[in-house]
């Protein structure tokens, strides 16, 4: 058992001097933060901070220049979709309703057991949709779906699925 701590003793030794942490004398850094070096980027709470002292705390308190991130609904999404509004957050939309088919996968197959088909078809129906054509219409174009309101159905769902990727991907 005595090897087996002077073995380990020599590997801490090992890696602290690789971390170049072996003569750090900095005040306010702990012993953890000296092992892990994260409080010599600022990454530690008792590591040193940006700024010129006092308790101004320099870039970390203001804003970074970035605008708060844009979240999309699924009422927006729709009206994107079909043509009713136009903007910057616009492109996103309909690049995404253009690869629709890579959203779907098997879980959702799985989850809507009996309606296979749907997923299909649905491409198509965001295709129709976006073109401006009437729910009934499209209803009337895929046999699936016995009336505009099957299609509205299948639209909230696509638009569902567009807006929470797009928030997951921002």
């Amino acid at each position: 058992m005595n090897g087996f701590n002077k073995l380990y003793e020599q590997l801490v030794a090992f890696i602290r001097q690789i971390l170049g942490q072996e003569n750090s004398n900095r005040p306010g850094q702990s012993r953890q933060n000296m092992f892990t070096g994260l409080g010599r980027w600022g990454l530690a709470p008792s590591g040193p901070r940006a700024g010129t002292g006092g308790n101004h705390l320099g870039g970390y308190t203001e804003s970074s220049g970035q605008a708060k991130r844009h979240k999309y609904g699924v009422i927006e999404v729709k009206r994107i979709l079909r043509g009713l509004e136009k903007g910057p957050h616009a492109y996103p939309v309909m690049l995404q309703a253009a690869t629709f088919h890579s959203l779907l996968d098997d879980r959702m197959v799985r989850f809507f057991r009996g309606r296979e088909r749907l997923f299909d078809r649905l491409p198509y129906v965001l295709l129709q949709y976006t073109q401006g054509k009437n729910c009934l219409d499209i209803a009337h174009s895929v046999s699936y779906f016995s009336d505009g309101d099957d299609v509205e159905d299948a639209v909230d769902f696509a638009a569902a699925l567009i807006a929470n990727q797009l928030n997951r991907q921002r």
